[in-house]
């Protein structure tokens, strides 16, 4: 790596880090983190219930999944950015 690589954090040209980032940047940062969460429960657990209910024959695993996806998402957001 060169002095001028902007993959190292002391480089001129990286993305400043830690405390020296804005507020707003980390505000960003945190919003974008919380959606990712929302999103991913709802696809992955809502994902998982449709299976199962392929495989049973049923629509009631889909609506379980979907709601176990967020409630999981929730906890999730509440452990990583609510308990400040």
């Amino acid at each position: 790596m060169t002095d001028s690589d902007p993959g190292r954090p002391d480089s001129p040209g990286a993305a400043p880090r830690g405390p020296s980032r804005s507020v707003g940047a980390r505000e960003a940062d945190d919003a974008w983190g919380i959606v990712s969460y929302l999103l991913s429960g709802l696809i992955v657990w809502g994902g998982a219930g449709w299976l199962v209910g392929l495989w049973l024959n049923s629509r009631a695993p889909i609506g379980i999944g979907i709601v176990f996806g967020m409630v999981s998402a929730l906890y999730l957001v509440w452990v990583r950015y609510g308990r400040d």
